[in-house]
C-alpha cells in the first residue's frame, strides 16, 4: 500500500505504525527523540541556575535539574507540565484521537516502541479484571489508564457486561478464591506522594477496608469504591452470600416447625 511519511523529530522516534487501513505510516527523524537525551549531555556550559525539567528515560517521569542557561539539549523543559505533555502525554492522546475503536477496554496490552518505563494501567479482557504495566512513553493504544481508579472506572462501570455491580444473583455458586487472587496480596500504598482513599480487602478480618493510596504503584489490591472490593473478593469468593444467609434462615424455621410438631 501507499506509505505515507509523517514529520514530527521533536516528539517521536523512527517508527512504523499500522493504520486501520492497512497502510503503513513512518514516522521519520533525522535527529535524537528530545526525550531520549540524557541529564549528563544537557546542564550547558553556562553557570546560571535554572530550574527545568527533563524526561528521565529510566524512571519514566519527568524530573527536576538545574540548567547553567546555554547549550546542552532539546530534552529541557521549564515547567513540569510542558515535559510530560512533549514526553508522556502527546503520543497517548495521538493514538486516542487517531483511532476509530470505541471500546479501548478490549485492546491489547501496548507498551509502545519508546524506552520509557511509566507504570500505567491497561484492562486485560481475558479475565476482566485491570493490571499494571510499563509504558515506552510514545504510541501504544488508548487502552492506557494513569491509575487504577481510571481504568476501573471506564471499564469496570456499573452494567457492564460481566461486572453487574449493584446486584445480587441468588442462584450464583460461590466461587473459592485462590491464595494468589490479589484480594490476598497486603495493602501497599505505593511510592508517590499523594492520598487518595481507596479499598483493600482484609482476609485476616474478611472485610474490604479503606486505606490512603499514594496515587502510583502498589498492587491490584487496590479498589475505588467499597462496593468494588466487595463485588472482587467477598462476593466472588462467597463469604457473605445473600442467598446463603437466606438458606440458613430458612434451615433454622424448618427445625422450628419440626420441633413443634414432636411436641
Amino acid at each position: 500500500g501507499t506509505v505515507h511519511v509523517l514529520s514530527n523529530s521533536d516528539l517521536y522516534p523512527s517508527v512504523c505504525v499500522c493504520t486501520n487501513l492497512g497502510q503503513a505510516e513512518a514516522v521519520s527523524s533525522t535527529q535524537k527523540n528530545s526525550c531520549q537525551y540524557k541529564l549528563d549531555d544537557e546542564a550547558g556550559p553556562c553557570r546560571a541556575i535554572k530550574d527545568r525539567y527533563f524526561f528521565n528515560v529510566n524512571s519514566g517521569r519527568c524530573e527536576l535539574f538545574e540548567y547553567g542557561g546555554c547549550g546542552g539539549n532539546k530534552n529541557n523543559f521549564e515547567t513540569l507540565e510542558e515535559c510530560e505533555e512533549t514526553c508522556l502525554v502527546s503520543a497517548v492522546n495521538f493514538v486516542k484521537t487517531n483511532t476509530n475503536d470505541k471500546k479501548p477496554c478490549h485492546l491489547p496490552e501496548a507498551p509502545g516502541p519508546c524506552r520509557g518505563m511509566v507504570l500505567r494501567y491497561f484492562f486485560d479482557s481475558s479475565n476482566q479484571q485491570c493490571r499494571r504495566f510499563y509504558y515506552g512513553g510514545c504510541f501504544g493504544n488508548a487502552n492506557n489508564f494513569r491509575t487504577m481508579a481510571e481504568c476501573q472506572a471506564k471499564c469496570l462501570s456499573p452494567g457492564r457486561p460481566g461486572t453487574h455491580f449493584g446486584s445480587v444473583d441468588l442462584h450464583q455458586s460461590p466461587q473459592k478464591l485462590s491464595r494468589s487472587e490479589p484480594c490476598f496480596t497486603p495493602v501497599d500504598r505505593g511510592m508517590c506522594d499523594g492520598a487518595e482513599r481507596r479499598f483493600a480487602y482484609n482476609p485476616e478480618k474478611k472485610r474490604c477496608q479503606s486505606f490512603s493510596y499514594s496515587g502510583c504503584g502498589g498492587n491490584e489490591n487496590n479498589f475505588i469504591s467499597r462496593k468494588h472490593c466487595i463485588h472482587k473478593c467477598i462476593r466472588k469468593g462467597g463469604i457473605i452470600l445473600r442467598h446463603q444467609f437466606q438458606s440458613l434462615v430458612y434451615s433454622f424455621h424448618s427445625f422450628l416447625f419440626n420441633l413443634r410438631l414432636c411436641d
